[in-house]
């Protein structure tokens, strides 16, 4: 160090540096007298005057112009609130991490902007600054103010929009899972006003399926909605789920793929009855499993109403159980030996 200071101030002990003028530099009106620091070889220099017009713009904030080292880099430094330029500013070359670059001159932003981190790079280092806008392109939304810069092991998402329809700042989503043996849900999923968001359930391989949106009103005008889809387990089986006494579809239901018998196959999906049908068991088989459920149609306005047939049991036969005295019919009977006892 003590030797640079020498060699600046060398050529000064010397006398190898120029003169200065002999005559005083004066500066007139309005014009500003501007030194000038010592060049690079330590010698001074006479000081000037920076010509400036009273009349014009900005002359009450005339300034000298920067005069940076050679380390620095010369940068604009922007604009006060009245439009006038400001004095420049230097700024390192340097940025003094030797794995990161230099930012390079400040951002300077407009009145309707706002500065905002740049974020960092994928090597760690930071990003220049950026500017975003304070005022929203649509005038019923407020702005999004400064944007989102995801880390290095995350991937950038839109935000969905919130119950005005205005977009949503972004967000940032893991671009690993955490779990080896599955894959990443991506970005978030974001629902509608007049949508709900439900569970996606689990894929074949035990890993959880994107989240998904359904529709908060049902497709028929007089039926409520059917809420979130049922997602069944993988032994099991999706079943429509019948419709109520208004007509209106239930929601859907998971059936065992598996009797539970291995002599018995599945009975598959369960019987759902109409309004105007009645349920009847279906008993069993030769072999002990269960027959399906049948549904028995009924008129609702008949004084006569149909019964379900009997169930007997193997070895046994159905007899007919007659009518009673207005002429409906009984239910039928099981016989033992398949001898069906004499109507009265």
């Amino acid at each position: 160090m003590k030797l640079i200071i020498l060699a600046i101030l060398l050529p000064c002990v010397l006398g190898e540096c120029p003169p200065l003028s002999e005559t005083p530099v004066e500066c007139h009106g309005a014009d500003i007298m501007c030194h000038i620091p010592p060049g690079p070889d330590g010698c001074p220099m006479d000081p000037w005057c920076l010509p400036v017009d009273p009349h014009a713009s900005c002359s009450a904030r005339a300034f000298c112009h920067t005069i940076c080292p050679e380390e620095s880099m010369h940068c604009y430094g922007g604009e006060d609130e009245y439009g006038c330029p400001k004095p420049d500013i230097c700024v390192p070359m340097d940025s003094g991490n030797a794995d990161c670059p230099s930012l390079g001159c400040p951002v300077f932003c407009g009145p309707n902007e706002t500065t905002c981190p740049g974020g960092v790079g994928p090597n760690g280092c930071p990003n220049p600054e950026v500017c975003a806008p304070t005022d929203s392109r649509n005038p019923d939304c407020p702005s999004l103010g400064c944007p989102v810069f995801c880390g290095p092991d995350e991937m950038s998402c839109w935000g969905g929009v919130d119950a005005s329809g205005c977009p949503m700042p972004d967000v940032c989503a893991p671009i690993d899972s955490g779990n080896a043996d599955c894959p990443s849900l991506g970005c978030p999923v974001f629902c509608a006003p007049n949508e709900m968001m439900c569970h996606g359930g689990v894929g074949p391989n035990g890993c959880p399926n994107p989240e998904m949106c359904t529709p908060t009103d049902s497709w028929m005008a007089h039926c409520p909605s059917l809420g979130c889809p049922v997602f069944c387990g993988p032994n099991e089986m999706n079943c429509h789920g019948g419709v109520d006494a208004a007509g209106c579809p239930m929601p859907d239901v998971c059936a065992p793929m598996d009797s539970g018998n291995a002599d018995c196959p599945s009975l598959g999906c369960p019987v759902f009855c109409a309004p105007n049908e009645m349920m009847c068991p279906g008993g069993v088989d030769p072999n002990g499993c269960p027959n399906y459920d049948t549904c028995l149609w009924f008129d609702l306005t008949a004084i006569c109403q149909p019964v379900c047939p009997p169930t007997c049991p193997d070895g046994e036969f159905p007899c007919y159980g007659g009518e009673d005295s207005i002429g409906c019919q009984m239910p039928d009977m099981c016989s033992a030996k398949g001898e069906c006892p004499p109507m009265a």
